[in-house]
């Protein structure tokens, strides 16, 4: 096992459940086909993470993807690519000595709390951090929370304006800032997009496998989210202050069918045969930041060489992941890792119809 090359081989990150303040959890256990699956506030997977949780009570390393290399020696993703960076990651991206696009999933039984995510700009002016968090959700599965449908609630309305969020902020008036908002619907196998800065919360009743950049800054409008949960002032600003909270959102307003087509993605189909397809579900022109093409197999299929790494998620059954050297098979519910160094992949069902993502990071 020693002599295999790690810059040229996949690797599947080990499971990294997380606690959120939001409830949920059963689908997403039984989507990874754990044992008894329930609800509860470990509600969320860090699938593949090279950024740290948030938390105020961290602990350390905690939320950073592991990998159990092929000599049994346990490493977290960012200490492996640290290595060798060109090998791991490509020239082009390098000097970035990052990944640049994470994922994860998480399966919640409550709306989200009103949230929106800093962009690049704000990241790294006021938090001193390099990314800000652009996301796009593929809804893996979903149910019926006490009749509510899924949804999702993005964008601010005309006539929206900064002095109006923010007086129904200071009066925590929920109803309002909601309303404030489009609400737009959300189907399994869909994919929705939501920038950074835009203000937006997940309904109840979605696992959501999110497709991000490297990023767990959230800033949130909502105190008292739950009756047994109500945020502390750094979890709504990270020590920032009420106005640099505010100014984190993007005050653009939308028509509901302008903010339907900036976040209900369609895909472009980029091959097809009788048992195997590739679409482009998040395309650069989309998402700037990251790009997103969705393999549905039932018999193996090529990866197209890319000039840098790559992420890979198994959304359905079980897929092999073939070099021609080496092989490793990913679980449904788990992340892969694909090193630059990889330059002939191929993807092999084990069972039935096979669902895999495969994200890119930015187009540098």
């Amino acid at each position: 096992m020693s002599n295999i090359d790690l810059t040229k081989i996949p690797h599947i990150l080990e499971l990294n459940r997380v606690k959120r303040a939001y409830t949920g959890g059963k689908l997403l256990d039984q989507w990874q086909r754990l044992a008894d699956p329930q609800d509860g506030n470990f509600s969320e997977e860090f699938l593949i993470s090279t950024v740290e949780v948030t938390n105020e009570n961290k602990a350390s390393e905690e939320g950073l993807s592991k990998i159990i290399l092929p000599d049994g020696e346990v490493i977290t993703l960012t200490r492996l690519i640290k290595q060798d960076y060109p090998a791991y990651l490509g020239d082009s991206y390098a000097s970035q000595e990052d990944v640049r696009v994470s994922a994860r999933v998480g399966d919640t039984t409550v709306r989200h709390v009103l949230q929106c995510h800093p962009d690049t700009e704000f990241a790294r002016e006021h938090l001193n951090f390099p990314n800000g968090k652009a996301e796009a959700w593929y809804i893996v599965e979903t149910r019926s929370i006490n009749g509510s449908e899924p949804c999702l609630y993005a964008g601010f309305k005309k006539g929206v304006t900064k002095e109006k969020w923010v007086e129904l902020f200071e009066k925590q008036d929920i109803p309002g800032m909601l309303e404030c908002m489009h609400k737009i619907p959300v189907h399994k196998g869909g994919m929705y997009f939501v920038d950074a800065g835009v203000p937006h919360c997940l309904g109840p009743g979605s696992v959501f496998l999110e497709v991000h950049e490297p990023c767990d800054y959230t800033f949130r409008v909502e105190k008292y989210y739950l009756p047994e949960r109500t945020f502390s002032d750094f979890e709504m600003h990270y020590g920032l202050g009420f106005e640099k909270l505010m100014d984190a959102f993007h005050y653009d307003t939308y028509t509901y069918d302008e903010m339907l087509a900036k976040c209900a993605l369609s895909e472009t189909n980029l091959f097809k045969s009788e048992k195997a397809r590739i679409d482009e579900v998040v395309s650069y022109d989309q998402a700037k930041r990251f790009k997103v093409d969705k393999y549905t197999f039932s018999e193996k299929v090529d990866v197209p060489e890319f000039e840098g790494h790559r992420i890979a998620i198994t959304v359905q059954g079980k897929c092999k992941f073939n070099t021609g050297s080496y092989s490793c098979t990913a679980e449904q519910g788990r992340g892969v890792f694909l090193p630059y160094g990889i330059k002939q992949l191929t993807l092999e069902p084990v069972e039935g119809e096979t669902i895999v993502l495969v994200c890119y990071p930015p187009a540098e």
